[in-house]
């Protein structure tokens, strides 16, 4: 009996000791003060508005992603895919044969990925509407190529400016 009496009062102690121990401790390691941050969001007068707006986005083999510019045309991005680089090489060279003008052929062109194929600029034939476009085209020889549309040709450097500077990633 005095043996479990005598447990008792050990455990009890060392209880004590322990919380004791924890509130002296805390106080020594609590901040006097504290710091705050205040995060306050961008708004866009300051930074001023954004000159493409993503708007759609479609898939199937490959995607394709719609902007809107700040003066209201419409610009594409996208990647065409296929099973088999012949199929896909077949492609893109009936949209090149079927297009008004090359305008610019580079076959061993360096992307800002550093990924070696050929670029193309070509101006595209009249639309059912009868508008006509601008395309930049890069393959590198896989199963898949990169293009991107345009109303105009200054329009469609600048949009694959912009790509570049957000690597092809959309924003949304």
């Amino acid at each position: 009996m005095r043996n479990l009496f005598l447990r008792i009062v050990i455990g009890f102690v060392t209880f004590v000791a322990g919380i004791s121990a924890v509130f002296v401790t805390s106080e020594l390691w609590t901040p006097k003060t504290e710091t705050v941050f205040i995060v306050e969001p961008v708004i866009k007068a300051e930074t001023g508005v954004a000159r493409f707006m993503p708007y759609a986005r479609g898939c199937g083999n490959g995607y394709t992603q719609s902007y809107t510019t700040d003066d209201g045309q419409f610009v594409d991005e996208g990647i065409a895919a296929g099973y088999y680089p012949k199929q896909i090489r077949r492609n893109l060279l009936k949209w090149i044969r079927d297009s008004r003008q090359v305008i610019e052929r580079i076959p061993k062109f360096r992307n800002h990925r550093g990924e070696v194929g050929e670029r193309i600029v070509i101006s595209n034939k009249p639309n059912k509407v009868g508008k006509e476009s601008v395309s930049i085209l890069f393959y590198d020889g896989g199963d898949s190529y990169r293009f991107i549309d345009a109303p105009t040709l200054d329009l469609a450097l600048e949009f694959e400016k912009y790509l570049i500077s957000i690597d092809f990633k959309s924003p949304v």
